[in-house]
């Protein structure tokens, strides 16, 4: 598989530059102002995060922190919502945090020229000790200029339950529309499930327009599963935005590890993976269609 990807992305490397992130400390802390209202608002001198992990499994699965390198800031006040008490719970000593661990990036939202940002955010609450279905939260938000100050317009939640950190952010032309998709990777972690999924949305139109969701690692203890699926990005691109397509890289199936891991190529359609309201595992593979 590592020689297959290489050749893809050595032939996509142009494809792959993405828009680059604002880093002016002024407007980052005028965002975090604008998502935790009438809260204290502070950078954590010094302080750096990195949460990358990776399975103890005989094929190891790495789960890179997409956040390593942005700075950590303090943001203070009460939960505000029934998740954030989730989050902020000791289920020890009952006691909840007031203190959240805030990382973020910030972009230019495309295709607009009134001003409007995306903010891609994951925290946790300091010294807590929650539930695992709240460890942590992590939402993309778009933001517009009002009245000299920014306003949320628009959130989208990437919490699935279990959320432990986000694994990458790039922006990738898939549709061959002009406009690059922004891909984000969350993860999944309860015990017996280590997986992450991708979320490739469009964002030209203005708003949060998920395509489709697609598990990209995935260690199922119970099932004796292992296995990855990473963009195929020129079979896509060749796809026109009809469906993505991915190099699928299988380890084990039924607690039986291959030799040698078999590796495909299959192709989804807009929505194949996308959660919806039959609430199906993420996992649970769609019709086969590949090459």
């Amino acid at each position: 598989m590592g020689g297959y990807l290489s050749v893809a992305l050595i032939a996509t490397a142009g494809i792959l530059c993405g828009a680059e992130p604002l880093v002016d400390e002024g407007l980052r802390i005028r965002i975090l102002r604008a998502l935790f209202p009438e809260m204290a608002v502070s950078l954590a001198p010094e302080r750096s995060i990195d949460y990358t992990w990776t399975t103890q499994t005989r094929a190891p699965l790495v789960f890179p922190d997409a956040l390593a390198s942005e700075n950590v800031y303090n943001v203070g006040g009460p939960p505000s919502d029934d998740l954030e008490r989730c989050a902020a719970q000791d289920m020890l000593s009952r006691h909840a945090s007031e203190t959240r661990e805030v990382r973020f990036r910030v972009f230019p939202w495309p295709a607009s020229n009134r001003g409007e940002i995306l903010a891609i955010v994951q925290y946790r609450f300091s010294e807590a000790k929650p539930a695992g279905s709240c460890r942590s939260i992590a939402f993309l938000v778009r933001l517009a200029p009002s009245n000299g100050k920014r306003e949320v317009r628009e959130r989208f939640l990437l919490n699935g339950g279990y959320l432990h950190q986000l694994e990458s952010i790039r922006w990738i032309n898939l549709t061959s529309s002009g406009y690059q998709e922004l891909v984000v990777e969350s993860d999944l972690a309860d015990g017996d499930r280590l997986c992450s999924n991708a979320h490739i949305l469009n964002l030209a139109l203005g708003r949060f327009e998920e395509l489709l969701v697609v598990p990209t690692r995935v260690h199922v203890s119970s099932k004796g599963e292992t296995w990855t699926q990473t963009l195929d990005i020129p079979n896509t691109l060749k796809e026109h935005g009809q469906r993505f397509c991915f190099v699928k890289t299988v380890y084990a199936v039924e607690h039986h590890w291959f030799p040698i891991p078999s590796v495909s190529v299959a192709c989804y359609g807009p929505g194949d993976w996308t959660v919806t309201g039959d609430h199906r595992s993420f996992w649970e593979l769609p019709p086969h269609r590949g090459f």
